[in-house]
């Protein structure tokens, strides 16, 4: 197994294409298979281990299914469509910190930024 398949199904749960519990139980199966299979990928096993966690957390309630795929979207492919707006405060030079900063103003990070 391969880091590619597991994203691809991670996408489908990320973009709510497939439910929870099919994602859940696809990704047991994956898991048991990446943990005994000698040829899996490293990066599939280093995937299935930053997923377990937070499954496993939802599973004993101390995390809401929101919060659940905000923080498995972190886990994706750079490219995955992100639907949250970032903001920061704009920085111009020549004037002191504290008037610099205290001009609100939206930004664009280039992705992997």
């Amino acid at each position: 197994m391969h880091e590619d398949e597991i994203q691809q199904v991670l996408g489908q749960y990320l973009e709510r294409d497939i439910a929870l519990d099919v994602f859940r139980q696809w990704f047991a199966g994956a898991y048991a298979h990446v943990r005994q299979d000698p040829d899996a990928s490293r990066e599939a096993s280093h995937l299935c281990n930053r997923i377990v966690g937070p499954l496993a957390e939802f599973s004993r309630g101390h995390r809401s299914e929101d919060a659940l795929r905000a923080q498995l979207r972190m886990l994706s492919r750079p490219f995955a469509p992100i639907r949250a707006t970032v903001k920061a405060k704009r920085v111009v030079f020549g004037e002191s910190p504290s008037r610099a900063l205290s001009t609100n103003a939206p930004i664009l990070l280039p992705l992997g930024a």
